[in-house]
């Protein structure tokens, strides 16, 4: 493969391309794509512009109350990539801002699953926090945090950070908590049902071993709502009100 990218100057996934037309051999063939580890950067930037020329996928975030212009995110026919059907793919990047894995949420509610990752999932969403951040708001998803991003005031001191999942705040999330040297504040924002309570209580209590000198607080969300359905039956300044409202 490598003798291949060089002689032709060519990326991985023309490599690739190349060598499954002319080895001939279909166990050859399948042999190299297990080989092959998944280029997520380039696959990324491939299914970027399917978003815009998707209908369904337009409709689809219109009815969550999100502007897909205003988005970082891709669209999964199918065509391009076999897994992540029919999904808005959002990147997950790494500490250098590379993407590293994706996620992928169905536009169809009546899924078996709504919810996918790529294996071995890495990275996080949008991206490692800055630096510089003060405040850091997380979230229990990341529609959630593109919720936030699209329809709340943001300070630049301020970074959003999404959780996987009420079990999803990872060891890449605790370690991106601990470089932020100047972070005085995390806002635990989780979904308001029992499982988002449970989550809050404990990540709380971790939160405060971690970094003992950072205050923790909590938004009080309304009971069964996620910050994205609030959307569905308030104006957007609800998100204020509660935030103001934290403990």
């Amino acid at each position: 493969i490598e003798l291949v990218k060089k002689f032709y100057s060519w990326e991985l996934p023309e490599a690739v391309k190349w060598l499954k037309k002319y080895a001939g051999d279909y166990s050859i063939t399948d042999t190299i794509t297990k080989l092959v580890p998944e280029d997520y950067q380039i696959l990324y930037k491939t299914l970027q512009p399917k978003l815009s020329q998707s209908s369904k996928a337009r409709e689809y975030l219109k009815n969550r109350n999100l502007d897909y212009k205003k988005l970082a995110a891709g669209f999964n026919t199918g065509k391009e990539y076999d897994k992540l059907k029919y999904c808005i793919i959002f990147p997950l990047r790494s500490e250098n801002d590379q993407v590293v894995s994706l996620y992928g949420r169905s536009i169809y509610d009546n899924a078996k699953c709504k919810h996918y990752y790529t294996a071995d999932r890495k990275g996080l969403y949008p991206c490692y926090p800055n630096p510089n951040t003060k405040q850091l708001i997380i979230t229990e998803s990341i529609i959630d945090a593109t919720t936030l991003q699209q329809h709340f005031n943001l300070s630049s001191e301020t970074s959003v950070l999404a959780a996987y999942g009420t079990n999803g705040l990872t060891p890449e999330h605790f370690k991106a908590i601990l470089y932020l040297i100047k972070l005085e504040n995390i806002v635990l924002w989780f979904d308001g049902d029992g499982a988002g309570s449970s989550a809050t209580d404990k990540y709380t209590k971790e939160l405060k071993e971690l970094v003992p000198n950072v205050t923790i607080s909590k938004v009080e969300m309304l009971e069964g709502e996620e910050i994205n359905s609030l959307l569905d039956s308030h104006e957007p300044e609800i998100l204020q009100h509660l935030y103001e409202k934290r403990t």
